[in-house]
């Protein structure tokens, strides 16, 4: 076994419980062969589950996938970290793209689109986004998560609705004013 690999299995080992290990692990595979992309993948997923550090995991991810296209658990992780930064133009993008690459969990990115676009408010096509991750998951488990998005995305249009008929009242009830006073003026 070389060395790149006995430190890269050794990371992969210890990330669940050991992160002095794993990053200790990590630095030496990427000093070894900087262009990694699974120990980049995994510093990524380092910094972003244990350090909180969205901008250096965002790095680390984009490293990633540049140095290997085809390393499918990577866009997941790093449109996560992209939705966390709020860059969610960007997020729709690696999303968008991940979509058309063979093995990737389409019902997962489907959800993570979806949650953009509930961010940005546009409810209406979050939910037919959320039709297609129904249509892609093969897991109970996921299904539910996706019923309960589903609800909550359902919820909040239920909340504007009621606010925008409001509105629309109060410019019908300031229209007629307007209008009776113009009314009274002429006469």
């Amino acid at each position: 076994m070389d060395t790149l690999n006995k430190y890269l299995l050794k990371a992969i080992e210890s990330y669940d419980y050991n992160l002095e290990e794993t990053v200790e692990s990590l630095n030496y595979a990427l000093s070894y062969e900087p262009e990694n992309a699974q120990a980049l993948r995994l510093m990524g997923k380092v910094h972003l589950e244990y350090l909180h550090e969205y901008d250096l995991a965002a790095q680390y991810y984009g490293e990633a996938i540049a140095s290997n296209m085809d390393l499918v658990q990577a866009y997941t992780e790093y449109a996560r970290v992209l939705i966390l930064k709020e860059d969610y133009v960007h997020a729709m993008r690696v999303i968008s793209y991940a979509i058309t690459i063979k093995g990737t969990d389409k019902a997962v990115l489907y959800m993570l689109y979806a949650g953009v676009l509930e961010e940005l408010g546009n409810y209406k096509l979050a939910l037919k986004v959320l039709d297609q991750a129904y249509l892609r998951t093969y897991n109970n488990e996921f299904t539910y998560q996706l019923d309960f998005t589903t609800s909550r995305i359902k919820e909040k249009i239920k909340r504007i609705q009621p606010k925008k008929q409001t509105d629309s009242k109060a410019k019908k009830t300031k229209n007629k004013t307007k209008k009776s006073r113009k009314k009274s003026k002429k006469k």
